[in-house]
């Protein structure tokens, strides 16, 4: 089974309020639902909240190693998105075969063009569907879809930006 890492980032102004209560704080639900709408597809899916718990990239760095995902989709906003480009470059330290993928609300024009050594894919808008398709289009070698018929898809081939 394929495995996905699909990885929350903390966001310097929740930090700064302090997390409280742990019943103060509420997980991602964008990627517990995007989880749970690949697991339906037959994807081994883990959600690493490095907000809940205070989990360290050390942590989330030895779980690539061990578990080996083919996929790390990471939650990028505007607060995190210079860490969000940090651990992208320490995933592909590990294995630049690793496909680094970005969603959320920074995902933008600008920061994907500063991102072609690191950033394999980004998704705008909703990502249920566009990331199903994204992954059948990598685990077939684009032969079930390609990325070119992606609605909400841009991506690096041979460094441009599509």
């Amino acid at each position: 089974m394929k495995k996905i890492f699909l990885v929350s980032l903390p966001i310097q102004s929740y930090i700064m309020k302090g997390m409280g209560n742990s019943y103060d704080y509420n997980p991602s639900l964008g990627l517990l639902s995007l989880g749970t709408y690949l697991d339906w597809h037959g994807y081994e899916c883990y959600l690493y909240d490095m907000i809940f718990g205070e989990k360290k990239v050390s942590g989330l760095l030895n779980d690539i190693k061990l578990k080996k995902p083919f996929m790390v989709c990471i939650s990028v906003y505007t607060e995190n998105s210079e860490f969000a480009a940090k651990l992208s470059r320490k995933i592909k330290e590990i294995s630049y075969d690793i496909k680094i993928c970005w969603g959320g609300p920074h995902v933008t024009l600008d920061e994907i063009n500063e991102s072609s050594d690191y950033l394999d894919f980004a998704i705008h808008n909703e990502g249920e569907s566009t990331l199903l398709e994204l992954i059948e289009a990598v685990v077939s070698d684009e032969k079930i879809i390609s990325y070119d018929n992606i609605l909400g898809l841009s991506y690096y081939r041979d460094n441009i930006l599509y």
